[in-house]
């Protein structure tokens, strides 16, 4: 039905509501992007972060000019809008085509998608023969439109890359009211083609084969990979509103501190949704996740591991294992490990992690260099400080392309770097980087922070090394090598929302047998082995 046309004051309202948007709403959770506050990973934590503020999805475009100076924002909008442009396309498509050609018919969309496909021989385009039908259509009378419409191949088999990338273009246009770039693999590469094929896989709900796939060939995707379709529609989830105020009362408890009164609350919540959702249920996962967080902050690591694994255990049934709550989930269980000083078995984790992110976002994300700084801080402690230079190194090349240079990930990274270096007994270098931790801090917050002073802190100590090394040529004693890592690298609890900082200290085993502090918090692979991407690891056998 069309809606009545808006009178003079509606229309001047809804303007008003837009102009708002735009202008106030969309700025302020872009810039809690931008500080990590929210963190999304994927399309859909994205969508819920808009919806939660009242954005609708149209304004993906708005959100992607919002966020010139956070990029990794600015990929989750652009492959969000493909992924939603290219279910309109393929569900116009496969409605026209016959049921023993579906397979091949999604098959060769999503190689012009990822791959190099020509138009095929003696076909017109897309647009040509939609206009083409229609006249035909009007000409003939609508048998002969439903007689043109049964195709056993479909429309989809029209395609090429070209003539496809042409369609999503004027698609995202009309949708989004953003332009795509027209050079296809410059926006492959930005946009990463695995994490694009997840999420076009999830939007229109193909599922495929899992195999390694040769995203360079020209035809990555075959009809026997797409192994069924199924319905992608909206619906409900069971919650219970008396369960959802206690989890929510006993999270704010966790941040504030007061680890009594959360178990408690964190405890109930969980028994009202055992009995009123059931025990397979996502919210009860996050009654796990977060109780585990308080044993965590208890010291009571044992138990805060098993809940932990409680909380995976429910997410992998219900939303997969390639779910980002499960990624978050792997890169707590490696942190508590680590605390219980099973260092391989956290590598274990740590890495299943690293893989899952770099299904879901590919590897210039923050949630990444977090997790490439706690498996430096895991080298770390198996005397493998070259790995863990590799991976801070890799931490701070993300976050100066994603966050910028100027940012407190940017700094941390630095500092983490320092401390590496100067257990290698580089201390030069360790002053150098410590001293640039020490500019973008002093920019960001001011001289009188306790963050600014304690680098000024760190500069003295490691040029006062440095004028040592200097004079005596030689190697530095175990003690003082000893003080200078003490308590420098801080491991990153992963939990919903983006990093922040706990309060509580934690006793990690480590180097020199010293106790660090858990200072952030976030969210979160193959497990053994190499990570494709990753800045490389020393050999372990993992069995």
């Amino acid at each position: 039905p069309v809606s009545p046309p808006l009178d003079d004051a509606e229309e001047k309202e809804v303007k008003a509501a837009a102009a708002m948007l735009t202008d106030d709403i969309i700025p302020s959770v872009v810039e809690r992007f931008r500080t990590l506050d929210l963190s999304p990973v994927d399309g859909r934590q994205l969508s819920d972060a808009m919806h939660a503020q009242g954005i609708n999805i149209r304004y993906l475009g708005a959100m992607h000019r919002a966020a010139a100076k956070v990029p990794y924002v600015q990929v989750l909008c652009e492959r969000e809008m493909v992924a939603r442009a290219c279910k309109v396309l393929m569900r116009h498509g496969l409605r026209r085509t016959g049921p023993s050609h579906l397979a091949t018919a999604c098959a060769h969309f999503l190689n012009c998608l990822l791959g190099s496909v020509p138009v095929p021989n003696g076909n017109a385009s897309h647009a040509e023969k939609k206009t083409k039908k229609k006249k035909g259509a009007h000409k003939a009378g609508s048998g002969a439109a439903r007689e043109e419409e049964i195709d056993p191949r479909g429309p989809l088999c029209e395609w090429g890359t070209e003539s496809l990338w042409q369609s999503l273009q004027a698609e995202v246009q009309r949708k989004f009211d953003f332009a795509l770039s027209s050079d296809l693999q410059a926006t492959l590469h930005r946009l990463r083609q695995l994490p694009l094929l997840r999420s076009v896989c999830q939007r229109v709900g193909i599922q495929l084969l899992a195999r390694d796939l040769d995203l360079e060939a020209a035809h990555p995707v075959s009809a026997d990979d797409v192994l069924q379709l199924f319905p992608v529609v909206r619906g409900t989830v069971s919650a219970c509103k008396d369960g959802r105020e206690h989890l929510t009362l006993g999270k704010q408890l966790l941040t504030m501190g007061n680890l009594q009164k959360a178990f408690e609350m964190l405890h109930e919540a969980l028994s009202i949704f055992h009995q009123t959702c059931g025990p397979m249920h996502s919210q009860v996962a996050q009654c796990y996740g977060a109780l585990a967080m308080v044993y965590y902050n208890l010291q009571d690591l044992g138990n805060a591991l098993s809940y932990q694994q409680k909380a995976i255990v429910i997410l992998e049934k219900i939303s997969g294992w390639d779910d980002p709550e499960v990624a978050l989930g792997y890169g707590n269980m490696a942190l508590f490990s680590h605390c219980l000083q099973h260092n391989r078995r956290a590598l274990i984790y740590i890495r299943r992690a690293e893989y899952l992110l770099q299904l879901i976002c590919g590897p210039n994300h923050p949630d990444v260099a977090a997790l490439y700084i706690n498996t430096a801080m895991i080298h770390l402690d198996l005397q493998h400080v070259r790995t863990a230079l590799r991976y801070l190194h890799a931490a701070l090349t993300i976050n100066e392309t994603v966050l910028g240079p100027e940012h407190v990930s940017t700094a941390t990274s630095y500092h983490a770097t320092a401390v590496a270096l100067s257990m290698m007994r580089a201390a030069p270098l360790a002053a150098k980087n410590e001293q640039r931790c020490h500019d973008i801090l002093k920019g960001l917050l001011g001289e009188e922070d306790p963050r600014v002073q304690e680098s000024h802190h760190w500069i003295l100590q490691f040029s006062a090394r440095a004028k040592l090394q200097a004079q005596q040529n030689k190697q530095l004693p175990v003690t003082d090598e000893a003080e200078i890592g003490k308590g420098t690298l801080k491991p990153v609890v992963f939990a919903v929302g983006g990093a922040r900082e706990a309060e509580k200290t934690m006793p990690v085993i480590g180097q020199a047998g010293n106790a660090r502090k858990a200072k952030r918090g976030g969210k979160g692979g193959r497990v053994g082995g190499r990570i494709a991407g990753a800045p490389g690891s020393e050999e372990i056998a993992v069995r």
